[in-house]
C-alpha cells in the first residue's frame, strides 16, 4: 500500500509540474486548422446536386405578382410633417418624439 501512495504522489507531482505554454504561433496554426476545417464541405457538390437545388427552388416572382402602385399606399395612419421631421435630434425621449 505504501508503495502505491508513492508512485501516485510522483504521478501528481510530475502532472501538476507539467504547464502548456501556448504561443502566439501556436494559436495561429490551432485557428488556422479550425477555420480551414469549417470552410470546407465534408462532400463535393457535384453538378447534379447543383442542378437539383436549381430546380427545387421556386421561381423568382413576375411583375404581375405585385399589387399596382397607386393600390399599395395606406390609406390611414399620422404622416409627420415636415417642420417636426426637422425638430427630431439624438438623444430626444419617447414623450418629446411623441410631442413635435
Amino acid at each position: 500500500m505504501n508503495w502505491t501512495n508513492s508512485i501516485m504522489n510522483k504521478l501528481f507531482q510530475a502532472r501538476t509540474s507539467f504547464t502548456v505554454r501556448a504561443t502566439p504561433l501556436a494559436a495561429l496554426c490551432l485557428a488556422a486548422l479550425m477555420a480551414g476545417g469549417c470552410a470546407s464541405p465534408s462532400y463535393t457538390i457535384t453538378p447534379e446536386m447543383q442542378a437539383r437545388a436549381g430546380s427545387e427552388n421556386p421561381a423568382p416572382p413576375k411583375d404581375e405578382d405585385f399589387p399596382a402602385l397607386n393600390s399599395a399606399k395606406w390609406q390611414q395612419g399620422a404622416f409627420p410633417s415636415l417642420e417636426a421631421l426637422r425638430a427630431m435630434r439624438t438623444g430626444l425621449g419617447k414623450d418629446q418624439v411623441a410631442s413635435c
